[in-house]
């Protein structure tokens, strides 16, 4: 048996239609308000002997179909280097089995989006772990739910603590418990603090116990348009702060007339997706929503990515890779707010991207012309090769980075060794290089580097202006960063690179 929807002409008469469609089969429904009707057959009756009968527009048989009922373009932006995003989320890893402390309003661990997740009960204020606010679930839901989850694999522990009214006492108790539970097993782990309080040194003194001990702390840096220095957790420096962004890159208000905007400062470290992200919500729906708190969500996801990815390095080492690895530059806002926060947006590792060489990505070598100069780069990840050639997409060079000839490599035992010879021909400017390394399953992975060729001093990078630009569509869906000019395969700025004299 089957099921035909079948639409109908608003002038047919009903009565007549429904019983000439009962002589081929069962009528299950009539939506008179849509003009559609249910008809149940069996397998032998043909669509087209039904819309053949006076009245029907068309028929459409009712297959299963998957509901996607939210957007995730947070996490296409996580594995995207430029805009456009990419259309698929895969990240080298899902966060397999490391810890997440969320210390919120508690969690709906029942909720569908949490079927395939691992949610553990560690704490709560008041003795129950349920989530009578709504704002922890969604949290969750970011960091390790099946759908709109960044790192699906993580163990989230629920910290329940009284979010909306609450004193340090309370704060420093739900963290004391936080740090047994974490002495009790090795490992780096994250704390996630979607929240701020005004300053407390108390509370700082605390959270650098937490981190002595070997936890990563992601905190939000607040919506309210101030100085992150004034609150807490955001405000210690050793803290990993995050303001949020939208799907254009714009660190912009979410809120008519300013009110819900990142705060700002030196302490903000980090910015990741947080203006109308979908989440899962207590109500077991989906339903977008804006903050830094989302962003701060996003961010303990992958760095619970770069934990697993990375199992020998400390806590602090985890939190600079992080930073490091985020894509510079790429972010619209105003800078006579946000000129004192770094201009960084987060990215995690994803395949064909992860991180290779003990030399951050996008690291500038400054080279000098007529002059032979030897870069060295160590591998923290297992290869079988690596070399310095043409780094292809569907075996097009061009489209991606075409290699130089004044550069050639040398591979032996996870140490690349690179030697650059730019002559008198090669323009001053910087030039963007990959590495490409293939691991032991045949998975290639392209490290980006820049070189800066100069003539007789590095002061001439230095003069360098890259002009950039935001492209939007007239409906808004695509961005596109391009410059004025560029180099040969040279930086391009917001993360592009230049291919045959034009930026990509």
């Amino acid at each position: 048996m089957k099921t035909f929807n079948i639409s109908y002409s608003p002038d047919t008469n009903v009565e007549i239609l429904t019983t000439t469609l009962s002589t081929h089969g069962t009528v299950v429904y009539t939506l008179q308000s849509l003009n559609v009707i249910g008809l149940e057959v069996s397998d032998e009756v043909e669509s087209s002997t039904i819309e053949a009968i006076s009245g029907v527009i068309f028929v459409e048989v009712d297959d299963g179909i998957t509901v996607t009922p939210h957007s995730s373009w947070h996490l296409l932006r996580l594995v995207s280097p430029t805009l456009p995003m990419r259309q698929t989320y895969n990240p080298v890893n899902y966060g397999d089995g490391c810890i997440v402390y969320l210390m919120d309003s508690g969690i709906d661990a029942g909720m569908d989006e949490f079927s395939e997740s691992t949610i553990v009960h560690l704490y709560s204020h008041n003795g129950f772990y349920t989530d009578m606010v709504g704002h922890g679930t969604s949290m969750a839901s970011l960091i390790n739910g099946k759908t709109v989850g960044v790192a699906k694999n993580a163990i989230v522990k629920n910290v329940k603590i009284p979010l909306e009214s609450t004193t340090v006492g309370e704060l420093l108790k739900a963290f004391d418990a936080v740090l047994a539970d974490h002495l009790q097993t090795p490992g780096v782990k994250v704390v996630n603090c979607s929240w701020t309080v005004p300053k407390s040194r108390l509370l700082d003194n605390k959270i650098i116990e937490l981190q002595n001990a070997g936890l990563v702390v992601v905190a939000a840096a607040g919506n309210t348009g101030i100085d992150a220095d004034t609150l807490s957790p955001v405000g210690l420096d050793t803290v990993l702060g995050v303001a949020a962004s939208d799907a254009y890159d714009r660190v912009v208000s979410w809120v008519p007339g300013g009110v819900g905007i990142s705060n700002w400062g030196s302490e903000v470290d980090i910015t990741a997706p947080g203006i109308n992200v979908s989440v899962a919500n207590r109500y077991n729906q989906y339903e977008t929503i804006s903050g830094t708190s989302v962003a701060a969500a996003i961010v303990s996801g992958v760095v619970s990515q770069y934990i697993v990815d990375n199992p020998t390095l400390s806590a602090q080492q985890i939190q600079e890779l992080v930073i490091n690895s985020a894509s510079e530059d790429m972010l619209f806002r105003n800078e006579t707010i946000y000129k004192t926060t770094p201009n960084r947006l987060i990215k995690t590792l994803y395949l064909g991207n992860r991180l290779i060489w003990d030399t951050p990505v996008n690291t500038l070598f400054p080279v000098q012309r007529n002059t032979t100069s030897t870069l060295t780069f160590n591998a923290i990840n297992t290869i079988s090769n690596a070399e310095y050639v043409d780094a292809t997409i569907n075996n097009d060079p061009v489209l991606f980075c075409k290699a130089f000839p004044w550069i050639t490599s040398s591979y032996v035992d996870g140490t690349i060794t690179l030697t650059v010879s730019p002559d008198e021909t090669v323009e001053v400017g910087k030039y963007s290089i990959q590495i490409t390394s293939t691991d032991n399953n045949g998975n290639k992975y392209y490290s980006s580097y820049l070189l800066g060729v100069y003539e007789t001093s590095q002061e001439e990078l230095n003069e360098i202006e890259i002009e950039q630009y935001l492209s939007v569509d007239e409906n808004e869906n695509t961005v596109l960063l391009v410059t004025l000019a560029c180099y040969y395969n040279a930086d391009c700025g917001k993360g592009g690179f230049c291919a045959g004299g034009f930026c990509a």
